[in-house]
């Protein structure tokens, strides 16, 4: 699972360096497709899958609770 955090954080972090998403909040935005302010699961996997994850139900379903107690 930090294997995956951390892949997941360069990613973002590549693409903030690179221009392609400006900011923190542009790459929530790209995940929360529905402008609702909060990332269902099914964004969260469709996001993570855009970049790139191929990650099963339980392994996705577990970076969820790892970010949603992180909010709390």
């Amino acid at each position: 699972m930090r294997q995956v955090l951390r892949k997941l954080r360069q990613k973002v972090q590549d693409a903030i360096a690179s221009g392609s998403i400006e900011d923190d909040r542009e790459a929530f935005d790209s995940f929360d497709r529905s402008g609702s302010g909060r990332i269902s699961r099914s964004e969260f996997r469709q996001g993570l899958e855009a970049m790139g994850f191929d990650l099963t139900k339980k392994e996705s379903d577990a970076l969820i609770r790892r970010f949603d107690g992180a909010s709390k």
